[in-house]
């Protein structure tokens, strides 16, 4: 978890996750400039905390793609949850955004997980 603290905040303590992270460091070169990523993760978390995940978002369509910088949400959360029984999600996601549409969280509330997409380009 310390590895993907490093690039993505954790609103409450994650049990497990499994991520994807894509960072390009623009500092160098002959015109420096800032970075870009995109990260996406998903976590189990306690279903008590899901709510902090989605602090100062609002509440946005599953089909959302803010810009297009979301495409293929949330398809690319669901080829990340693992193969394993405790990692199946059987609900529909309560999908959110922040304002500026840097960051989109996807919770799915009976199985305590939380995917979350982070994007700057």
């Amino acid at each position: 978890m310390r590895f993907l603290a490093t690039y993505l905040r954790m609103e409450s303590n994650v049990e497990a996750a499994e991520f994807h992270i894509r960072y390009q460091d623009n500092s160098g070169g002959w015109v420096p400039g800032p970075s870009d990523w995109d990260i996406q993760a998903v976590m189990k978390v306690r279903p008590e905390d899901l709510s902090r995940w989605t602090e100062e978002m609002s509440t946005v369509g599953a089909d959302s793609r803010e810009g297009n910088v979301f495409d293929g949400w949330p398809n690319w959360g669901y080829s990340l949850l693992p193969d394993d029984p405790r990692w199946q999600v059987g609900s529909k996601p309560t999908v959110f955004a922040r304002q500026d549409g840097s960051i989109m969280v996807a919770v799915f509330q009976p199985e305590g997980i939380v995917m979350k997409r982070a994007v700057k380009f």
